[in-house]
């Protein structure tokens, strides 16, 4: 498998983890220093993120990317495109569709997310 496609199957492997909430995977798919931006722009660590995905926390019912671009240079593997999420936080509703990039670093032979970047698109 090539370097390109293991980076696409973490991208895979975290959108399985976020719709599960399962925090044991991201722990493992997010690096330990990983530092986003949220579509409200608030900063996202690792911690931020494990703590939205507890039970009962954020529950995604969708989240899907429209033709990502992906690239690898090296130990950097950037994924960037266009998507929608909906899902609910609490009693909350939410659905936004967005613009995305995502950084991952190969990580002792092992992709993590290392930086992401979100931006809610205007609605059409």
């Amino acid at each position: 498998m090539s370097n390109r496609e293991k980076l696409i199957e973490c991208s895979k492997a975290i959108k399985t983890a976020l719709m599960s909430n399962d925090t044991g995977a991201l722990k493992k798919l997010y690096s330990e220093d990983f530092r986003g931006f949220s579509i409200n722009g608030d900063e996202e660590t690792l911690e931020v993120i494990i703590e939205a995905y507890q039970p009962e926390a954020v529950k995604l019912e969708v989240l899907e990317a429209a033709d990502p671009k992906v690239e690898v240079f090296g130990e950097v593997g950037i994924i960037s495109g266009t998507g929608y999420v909906k899902g609910r936080f609490g009693e909350y509703k939410f659905e936004h569709h967005l613009c995305f990039t995502d950084i991952y670093l190969n990580q002792n032979g092992m992709w993590r997310c290392y930086r992401s970047h979100a931006t809610e698109l205007p609605s059409e």
